[in-house]
């Protein structure tokens, strides 16, 4: 069987970053860390990004023996590989070929992942004292918005600066892998997430949830899978799950500081636009708890809910949770309205999964094929594979 061999590794420093290079599948990937920053088992990382190509295409992974990899995750891959391959019935149990090896010491402390949203705040609140280093990684909002990417990094410095934190950024075009195969990265983050924590290898990392424990759906960072990235010395944290959005929200008014820090936008990364959904849904749980954030606009009217979609089931558990608050602060008609949006996405999603039942997505793959749109933009999702889709 065809592996994919990761190899040709090589690290240097330069201008204060320590840069990690090595060859994946004929493709050159790197990460760059900060210079003071031990990376333990930097092969972690690569198999990160690896695993679910490997998966979806029936290939072992093969790591060169310079490359660490811990022995933590060797041991725990295979329970990895279950539980994706429990999601979607399409992925294959691949074998990791590597040598176990521990390049650098952990790093001494505790970090969490932070891009400024509400869940990252939430856990870095919860845990203030305890944490020291806040994770800010170029693949997720960086990668969508890169020229904004300088500016967000000026702020989250000044702001880690004045609460007596170190910023930890992470960058490289690790995530291109993935985008180039299709893979999701609504699967694929949590996969990224957990590799870095794990070469890292702080004594704990905290990865902030998005959903609470009775929304759980095949998600890439889940609790079922994040702790698996840990290992006996170093422990890999899936934080918040028992609290909603809203409940997180109401809780950073301890601190106006995170309030003031909020960056939820996915129009822009300089600030919040107050037009997206997610800087809608964000303004009506601040207007409901009558808190403000003074990097958000504040919503004139509940009635704005109304330009708040609902387009994927990832979403209804957030309409969900402003439904119940707006329940609870006696605003029945803004209830009412996501009541109403969520029953319509139901019906929608029901009648769709009808259709497909009844004709075998025959017509839905004719109709696509005539109008030369794609099905879907990924091949690989939590819970479908489409290998015969072009993977570059």
């Amino acid at each position: 069987m065809n592996r994919i061999v990761i190899d040709n590794y090589h690290h240097v420093i330069i201008d204060g970053l320590r840069i990690m290079t090595a060859t994946v599948d004929g493709e050159s990937v790197q990460f760059e860390f900060p210079e003071n920053i031990y990376i333990r088992s930097i092969g972690d990382a690569y198999i990160a990004i690896t695993l679910l190509e490997a998966m979806a295409m029936n290939r072992d992974i093969q790591v060169e023996e310079s490359i660490p990899v811990s022995n933590g995750l060797l041991n725990r891959i295979a329970t990895l590989q279950d539980i994706y391959c429990c999601w979607n019935k399409g992925l294959k149990r691949v074998k990791v070929i590597a040598s176990s090896a521990i390049a650098a010491p952990n790093n001494k402390g505790s970090a969490t992942f932070f891009s400024a949203g509400v869940d990252g705040s939430y856990t870095l609140l919860k845990h203030f004292d305890e944490i020291s280093h806040l994770i800010i990684l170029n693949s997720f909002e960086g990668w969508r918005s890169p020229q904004e990417w300088p500016a967000f990094l000026d702020k989250q410095r000044a702001f880690c600066s004045a609460q007596g934190k170190q910023i930890l950024e992470v960058s490289g075009n690790y995530r291109d892998y993935a985008e180039k195969r299709k893979i999701s990265h609504h699967f694929q983050h949590g996969l990224e997430l957990g590799g870095i924590a794990s070469a890292l290898g702080f004594d704990s990392t905290y990865i902030p949830s998005s959903f609470t424990a009775d929304q759980l759906f095949p998600w890439g960072s889940h609790p079922l899978t994040d702790l698996l990235w840990g290992g006996s010395e170093t422990e890999v944290i899936h934080h918040g799950f028992e609290f909603s959005r809203t409940e997180k929200t109401a809780a950073l008014a301890e601190n106006q500081a995170l309030l003031d820090n909020l960056q939820v936008c996915w129009a822009r990364l300089d600030g919040n636009c107050g037009n997206c959904p997610k800087c809608l849904r964000t303004m009506l749980t601040l207007k409901l708890l009558g808190i403000r954030s003074n990097n958000l606009p504040e919503l004139e009217a509940f009635s704005r809910a109304a330009e708040m979609p609902i387009g994927s089931i990832a979403a209804v558990p957030f309409a969900t949770d402003i439904m119940e608050l707006a329940t609870a602060m006696g605003e029945h008609a803004l209830a009412k309205m996501f009541y109403k949006k969520i029953r319509r996405f139901h019906i929608k999603q029901h009648s769709s999964e009808l259709f497909n039942l009844v004709t075998g997505n025959r017509l839905k793959s004719l109709y696509h094929r005539v109008q030369n749109t794609k099905w879907t933009d990924a091949r690989v999702t939590m819970t479908t594979t489409n290998v015969n889709q072009n993977s570059k």
